[in-house]
């Protein structure tokens, strides 16, 4: 899965066919679902998957009400 890296990134993606899993390496519930995400990314081929680390991208959590982790726009 392709990370994040900038928020314009986040503006262009979201005006794509896109999916966003946001996660943080301390998540222990993110390292759950982890070996479950290959799999869904090869049925669904058509979507863009981003995964957007929640302590870097804050301002976009509170933006589109990520209250929590792992959430999926």
């Amino acid at each position: 899965m392709k990370h994040l890296e900038t928020e314009q990134q986040f503006e262009q993606l979201k005006n794509e066919k896109t999916v966003f899993l946001f996660t943080a390496d301390w998540c222990p519930d993110c390292k759950v679902i982890e070996p479950e995400l290959p799999k869904i990314e090869e049925k669904f081929t058509e979507y863009n998957f981003i995964s957007v680390d929640r302590d870097k991208f804050i301002d976009l959590c509170v933006e589109h009400g990520i209250m929590g982790i792992p959430s999926f726009l």
